[in-house]
């Protein structure tokens, strides 16, 4: 028998290291290869894969140096013990080093060869793009949503199903939410001034795909002039365009996609941009109030629908729909005359479809309450926005799989609030022992306790064996709340004879009124159905009283919100916005352009490419937008401008 007889008689033995890279690799550019399009970065993946394939290639041939035979004058260094390879072995190494070389040169012609079809505009490069264009955009936005939202609204649906079925089994699963069904990568958020973002930079990332400082809507920070948005540029292609929000449509994140502005906070300016550029054909939200007169008689002739009646009475776009002042209700507090998300989405996609036929239209759906109900840490009403959304994002994903040609994508501005799932919460009961007991004499903790997980009160009481630090937490608790804390302190105040925060430094019985008022509304609304503890009382005249004048309402809310997600084992690091990255998820044609961990700008730079768009060129053609009288003259007058 000889030696490749021999061989082929032996057992396979496992792949080199080597060569199980190179077999990775080759299957990396088959797959680069069938994505070789405009649209698909061909050009940067394909140089990424030569870089790659040099790196391993050297790996390869620093192998087959080791396995080559030296001559006697050549000396020899390996260390004492360590055996050449056998010939088999060194004629395997050449092999794989050949098949290396030949893909870097495979790799580099298909490099050069898509260069030139990308530069000059190649027919079949433009077949290609034209085939995995999508006809119709769906932008959804989950303003300050994150990953530990996603996860408490998954566990407040099927706790149950899995707390009853769990035991000693392996295929017990959560119930999906809709969103779950494609997510793809994530993104980072921060903007050009900060590390933690504001909705209004993160917003202008995606639509003009450069970062900005925050407060800034659509704006250059290097010009300070308006950036073309990928609205701008759908509506320039032809294609019909639209927003539906749960905020105010004046709000940060659809004003940036369709408006421009120096500062987030001259809404009744973007308001009257609205009217007057037309860049959106279909506009659902609230914000009523900062319509000016101007604004409104630039709308002569589009119909408006003030409630859900008359928004399922719309039949064609141009449509708008303002259906608050400024922002939604809650979607807990929401009554049946107010359009929930999913309602307005749904409605857009079909005024729009059949505005734009074959030339498809860019829809902006953004679940904008997520990120306000967690400003004040009021869990259960995150929890319900985050649930209202997802049924949003269900209805988008059965419109785009019954009319096909649709990219629907999903994704959030930041997180708000640093939501985690788990804390160690103060209890009622005494120290502990009497270690613990002098300590709570010399160090005393104070009635109300300490509202934060690492308040230092928090570890004081850890030091008395006061902190239930059990891993878990609660949401079968949040199952019995049924209004949003704004709703509980409202109607306290009311029943109080909405007192002022004069009146509550100097009144008695307003400040008891207002107390009890609070006390009954957790009990009835905020699951604290056993009543308060005298730590959470105590909580509660301290902000809600004592600091009334300082704090207001928003105090209360936020106070409330405390002791909720406290019962609830459920922790808040922050009442504003966190830097951490956040999910995207994409389906439909061109999805696969935003795989991966990426910039948040790359989202809306793939979108340009994908979609054939120039926003540099469009940028250059834009006319200044023009701005409110009202808020030439106001606080912000200094933002009011372009020159």
């Amino acid at each position: 028998m000889n030696c490749i007889e021999r061989d082929a008689a032996r057992p396979a033995a496992p792949l080199s290291p080597a060569t199980a890279e190179l077999q990775s690799i080759e299957r990396e550019l088959k797959k680069n290869e069938a994505m070789l399009n405009p649209s698909g970065g061909a050009q940067g993946v394909l140089q990424r894969s030569a870089v790659h394939l040099q790196h391993e290639t050297s790996g390869t041939a620093q192998m087959l140096e080791s396995s080559r035979p030296r001559s006697d004058s050549q000396p020899d260094h390996r260390r004492v013990g360590e055996q050449r390879a056998p010939p088999h072995r060194r004629a395997r190494a050449r092999v794989v080093i050949g098949i290396a070389s030949a893909a870097i040169v495979w790799g580099v012609a298909v490099l050069i060869v898509g260069s030139s079809i990308f530069g000059s505009g190649g027919s079949d490069a433009q077949s290609a793009s034209r085939q995995r264009r999508p006809r119709n955009i769906i932008f959804m936005v989950s303003d300050g949503f994150g990953i530990a939202g996603g996860t408490l609204a998954r566990v407040f649906r099927g706790q149950q199903l899995v707390v009853n079925q769990s035991y000693g089994r392996r295929d017990v699963r959560m119930p999906a939410l809709r969103l779950d069904e494609f997510a793809v990568g994530h993104a980072h958020t921060y903007s050009a001034d900060s590390l933690v973002t504001d909705s209004a930079a993160g917003a202008t990332a995606w639509a003009c795909a450069l970062k900005t400082n925050n407060h800034m809507v659509a704006v250059d920070p290097r010009t300070m002039q308006p950036c073309a948005t990928l609205m701008e540029a759908a509506k320039a292609s032809g294609m019909a365009t639209g927003v539906a929000v749960t905020s105010s449509v004046t709000d940060a994140t659809p004003a940036a996609f369709a408006t421009h502005a120096r500062h987030r906070h001259l809404e009744r300016s973007i308001a009257l941009q609205y009217a007057t550029g037309r860049v959106a054909d279909v506009i659902f939200g609230g914000g009523s109030r900062f319509f000016s007169k101007e604004a409104r008689e630039a709308l002569a002739g589009v119909p408006l629908a003030t409630d859900v009646h008359e928004l399922r009475a719309l039949t064609n776009a141009p449509a708008m729909g303002l259906f608050a002042e400024k922002h939604h209700p809650w979607e807990i507090d929401r009554p049946p005359s107010v359009p929930s998300l999913k309602e307005m989405a749904e409605k857009a996609v079909h005024l729009l479809a059949r505005a734009a036929g074959e030339k498809g239209f860019f829809l902006l759906v953004e679940g904008s309450k997520i990120d306000k109900a967690a400003h004040p840490g009021d869990v259960a009403t995150h929890l319900h926005e985050i649930l209202a959304y997802d049924e949003a994002v269900g209805a988008m994903l059965d419109f785009a799989a019954a009319a096909g040609s649709t990219l629907v994508l999903s994704t959030s501005d930041h997180e708000t609030g640093g939501l985690a799932l788990g804390r160690g919460v103060i209890v009622e009961e005494a120290p502990t022992n009497a270690s613990a007991a002098q300590i709570a004499a010399e160090l005393p903790l104070g009635a109300d306790g300490g509202e934060a997980p690492l308040h230092e009160r928090s570890l004081l009481a850890q030091a008395q064996g006061r902190v239930d630090e059990a891993y878990m937490y609660n949401t079968s608790f949040l199952h019995a709340i049924n209004a949003s804390t704004e709703a509980m302190v409202d109607t306290a105040l009311q029943a109080a004879g909405g007192p002022s925060g004069a009146t509550l430094l100097s009144s008695e019985a307003a400040q008891a009124a207002l107390l009890a008022g609070l006390a009954e509304q957790l009990r009835v609304s905020g699951g604290c159905a056993d009543g308060l503890a005298p730590r959470e009382a105590a909580y509660l005249r301290n902000v809600c009283v004592g600091a009334y004048a300082q704090l207001g309402k928003q105090g209360c809310l936020k106070a409330l919100g405390v002791i909720i997600s406290s019962r609830a084992h459920i922790g808040w690091s922050t009442w504003g916005h966190t830097g951490a990255d956040v999910l995207v998820h994409a389906s439909g044609p061109g999805a696969e352009v935003l795989a991966g961990s990426r910039e948040n700008t790359d989202i809306g730079r793939r979108l340009e490419v994908l979609m054939g768009w120039d926003l540099a060129a469009l940028t250059a053609e834009l006319s200044r937008p023009p701005f409110d009288e009202e808020e030439l003259r106001g606080e912000l007058a200094q933002d009011a401008r372009w020159d």
